[in-house]
């Protein structure tokens, strides 16, 4: 019989934290694990990236496992189960949590199809030990490097990603459709519109275009038909 999988809550990890702040939108943990140490099957409420800093361990995760060593990163979806075994050497993590803002702000993109995975030697392994160096010693200019190295780092993973990445209409947008199909008898005007929802009148007709495949007016007139049906 399978092991009751534990979802633990955020900011929290196994292990001995050493440090642990939130930022700019992002959880950033320090962990430290004695050799041999051994994790239970888990999962945690938010993503997060893990980067590597020193030992090595096995990590299975849903079906499939891997081998984790220093410098490497692995992102971690929210829910995901996984469990780790480290070797004999001491093991030290460093965590870097999206915060539900954050997450918000990706106007609906899906980091790597929800999916784990991991980077060794590229772009985003230096941003997440640029972002170690500078959580290593915090300043007062800390915060905004650190937001925008990790903001770096999630648009890295995003363009990494294998599958397509599909971007959802952003809030904006979906409130524009629904005045113009609560209103759509009414005489409408594409300043009307993006002034109601804040943003520019040519962004809006482009945006609109792209994620709906039709234009305003062609949508409204679309509705009046149907209607009249």
């Amino acid at each position: 019989m399978r092991d009751m999988n534990l979802k633990l809550p955020p900011g929290r990890y196994y292990g001995e934290t050493v440090r642990n702040h939130e930022m700019a939108g992002f959880g950033l943990t320090e962990t430290i694990y004695s050799p041999h140490c051994k994790l239970p099957r888990h999962s945690h409420e938010r993503p997060y990236f893990s980067l590597v800093v020193r030992g090595a361990y096995t990590e299975n995760y849903g079906k499939k496992s891997r081998m984790c060593q220093p410098s490497m990163l692995i992102y971690h979806p929210a829910d995901e189960d996984h469990s780790q075994h480290f070797y004999q050497a001491e093991g030290h993590l460093f965590r870097i949590e999206i915060c539900p803002q954050r997450l918000e702000q990706l106007d609906g993109y899906v980091l790597v199809q929800n999916r784990s995975v991991d980077f060794q030697g590229d772009i985003l392994c230096r941003l997440a030990l640029r972002l170690y160096c500078e959580f290593s010693e915090l300043d007062e200019v800390s915060p905004i490097v650190i937001e925008g190295l990790a903001l770096e780092m999630i648009g890295e993973v995003l363009r990494a990603s294998s599958g397509p990445m599909r971007p959802q209409p952003p809030r904006w947008l979906k409130q524009a459709r629904e005045l113009i199909r609560s209103q759509s008898f009414e005489r409408l005007t594409l300043h009307q519109i993006a002034q109601a929802v804040g943003i520019h009148p040519i962004y809006l007709a482009r945006e609109f275009r792209r994620h709906y495949r039709s234009t305003v007016g062609e949508y409204i007139r679309q509705l009046r038909v149907e209607a009249a049906c």
